[in-house]
Parts: C-alpha cells; structure tokens; sequence
C-alpha cells in the first residue's frame, strides 16, 4: 500500500509542472535539508546511492511503524522503523535518471 502510494506521488511529481514542482526539481539536497532543519527536522541516515536526480517526494509519519523504500541497481530494498510516541519522521526519496532511488530519513519530536 505505502509503495503504490509513493509510487503515485513519484508519478504525479514528475508530471506536475507547476512552480512548485520546478523549485522542487531544481533544489539541491543540501539546500532541501537546510530548509528542513529550519523547520526542526534531524538528519538520520541516508539509503541508498545519492546522486543528482529529477525530482523528490516525501512523506511524513507521525505513526507507530513507517517503510522506506530505495532502489539500488534495480534491486528494491526497504527498511522499517519504528517512531517513538513523541518524534515523527520524514522520508524523502529522490529519483535519479538511470530509475534507482535513494531516501534521506529524517526526524524531529513533535510539538
């Protein structure tokens, strides 16, 4: 369920061509993590091979158990983390060029 759902925000991204979308597509991760730090949000981990790409979706969970999804090589792979009551976290996944994915978890404690 969780991979049709970003599937179909990775789909609705890549045809949205709003201003929106554009800014998106043209931020560098360095820039989207500084803009994510503003809002309160830590560096966890990154998954998978970073590396320039097209577009990015995220997701934020504020639930008990949340997926992140990666494709390296062609090869899907996902882990799964468990949120403690008080913290949320936020999955971003990139999509590159050659259809690999990379993710950047981060988290903060609700307010």
């Amino acid at each position: 369920m969780v991979t049709m759902f970003l599937g179909i925000f990775m789909i609705l991204s890549c045809c949205d061509h709003s201003a929106n979308s554009t800014s998106i597509q043209h931020s560098s991760v360095k820039d989207i993590l500084e803009e994510r730090k503003q809002e309160g949000w830590k560096f966890s981990e990154t998954l998978g091979e970073p590396g320039p790409y097209l577009f990015y979706v995220w997701i934020s969970s504020s639930g008990s158990i949340s997926n992140a999804f990666w494709t390296h090589e062609g090869k899907q792979e996902t882990k799964q983390y468990s949120v403690a009551p008080d913290q949320e976290l936020q999955i971003l996944t990139f999509q590159k060029k050659n259809s690999d994915t990379f993710c950047i978890i981060l988290e903060r404690k609700k307010s």
